[in-house]
């Protein structure tokens, strides 16, 4: 199988293809960047809320991103 991708750009080589997302709600497609080194993933509170998706009580020391630029709290 092979999927059609394209990369955010010269300077950020991220892999950036087409998803079908569904909820209780809603089902949209959008572009989704794909990190294969990622232990989760996150939507922005707008589009959560667009396609009903529950808010996940997440602990505060999961809440940082590691990445080889260093760590960031989100």
């Amino acid at each position: 199988m092979s999927v059609k991708f394209q990369l955010a750009s010269k300077e950020m080589p991220l892999i950036i293809v087409p998803v079908v997302v569904s909820g209780p709600k809603a089902t949209r497609t959008t572009m989704a960047i794909i990190d294969t080194g990622a232990t989760g993933c996150v939507m922005t509170p707008a589009f959560a809320s667009e396609i009903g998706a529950k808010e996940l009580e997440v602990p505060k020391s999961e809440k940082d991103a590691h990445g080889i630029g260093g760590k960031m709290s989100v």
